[in-house]
């Protein structure tokens, strides 16, 4: 079947300014735009890029998750009330009415493992199932419903995973075929930060002359290690009190996850130096003022704050595991391209910060060497048409 006489709904967990949500969208937008094909969305929890997705194809919010809706509240009353398995039942059954008209597709493309609970509420499966798995071992085993697990397994036809390690994860821990996974690295759009938008946000952060900044972006969470910034940031003013530096955090942050970081701020005395700024709608802007990115993830995949701050020439540094290990050892390269430190090794990569900021020619070289390379290989027009491939080859074989 030729792609545009594909007809294809694509499952997001959410409409989030994330990295699963952002890739489908821009896959989408690149299967519409360069292949005609008729996509729709099935958003299994609102957010700020629904407009983007209905722009590409109808949008079909049917809520699973958040508390956007009163019957997703009442689903949740009743799991703390310790009425579970009804909450699950009348969940599911919510969600096949609310589905019961999404017939008549060609290809189901789940992105996120979290999507996969549209495979046991939709009338119907179509022929091709592809699963786009973003996520590592703790998201893959502790995000979604066993039973969505299985039934993910059990159907799809391809797994699109977003590094190696994660095909590996699927191969090693959950009996997928070696034959079945096709790697697709992730991708971005060219972040181009307008000058207006850089200066609002350095003003938003009160930004003195000549103070370096030390940046991270994310879900401030336990996966992403925000405690572990908070102690790198602690440490590195007490190793180098001469260097002005802010450390800050752009992105979104969880209530609950809020409180313990509030106490470790004033427990370390960082409230001068940390600045946790929320989601914002233009991040470009301040991964533009980095002079360093750290990524203290415990787990990421393959992270596209990486891969923006890489073409906007701000240097990585990373933990030694996911997705950025493999970028760094990219093939054919005699320099890695990003720095890697010893997993959860907070002095190590104080360390590393440290150095950086002390010598503006390092860090200069290796955000050049970071640029290219991303310039190169990971832009979203090439990027989506990798996965559009992998649909192609998939059509071809069930023909």
């Amino acid at each position: 079947m030729p792609l545009n006489e594909l007809r294809l709904l694509a499952v997001t967990h959410e409409a989030s300014r994330t990295g699963a949500p952002i890739v489908l969208l821009r896959f989408l937008e690149w299967l519409r735009r360069e292949e005609g094909a008729h996509v729709e969305t099935l958003a299994l929890r609102g957010g700020p890029l629904l407009d983007d997705f209905a722009a590409v194809g109808p949008v079909h919010l049917i809520p699973a998750y958040g508390t956007e809706s009163l019957p997703r509240r009442i689903e949740q009353g009743m799991n703390r009330v310790g009425l579970g398995r009804a909450s699950d039942i009348v969940r599911l059954r919510r969600l096949q009415f609310m589905a019961r008209n999404l017939r008549g597709f060609d290809v189901l493309y789940c992105n996120s493992s979290t999507s996969a609970v549209a495979l046991r509420i939709l009338p119907e499966l179509p022929p091709h199932v592809i699963a786009h798995v973003h996520e590592l071992t703790s998201a893959f085993n502790h995000w979604m419903d066993d039973e969505d697990r299985r039934w993910l397994l059990r159907h799809s036809s391809a797994f699109v995973v977003a590094a190696d390690c994660v095909g590996q994860n699927l191969v090693d821990n959950h009996g997928v075929r070696q034959d079945q996974i096709r790697r697709c690295y992730e991708f971005i759009d060219l972040p181009i930060p307008s000058e207006s938008a850089t200066r609002r946000a350095r003003e938003s952060l009160t930004l003195s002359d000549g103070e370096l900044v030390v940046g991270s972006m994310g879900t401030a969470d336990w996966r992403k290690g925000t405690d572990l910034f908070l102690q790198m940031a602690a440490l590195a003013r007490r190793r180098a009190p001469d260097l002005k530096v802010r450390f800050v955090w752009v992105g979104r942050r969880p209530e609950w996850e809020a409180i313990g970081h509030n106490a470790d701020l004033a427990g370390l005395e960082l409230e001068d130096i940390v600045t946790f700024t929320g989601e914002v709608p233009d991040p470009a802007s301040y991964l533009s003022l980095f002079d360093v990115f750290c990524l203290t993830s415990r787990e990421d995949p393959y992270p596209l704050v990486c891969l923006e701050a890489g073409a906007l020439g701000v240097p990585v540094i990373s933990f030694d595991n996911g997705g950025m290990s493999e970028l760094a050892d990219a093939d054919g390269l005699e320099q890695p391209l990003l720095t890697r430190i010893p997993y959860l090794d907070v002095e190590g990569m104080t360390d590393a910060v440290l150095d950086r900021l002390r010598h503006p020619e390092t860090r200069a070289a290796e955000g050049a060497r970071l640029q290219t390379w991303v310039l190169d290989k990971h832009l979203s027009h090439r990027g989506a048409a990798d996965v559009g491939v992998v649909v192609a080859e998939l059509l071809d074989a069930r023909r």
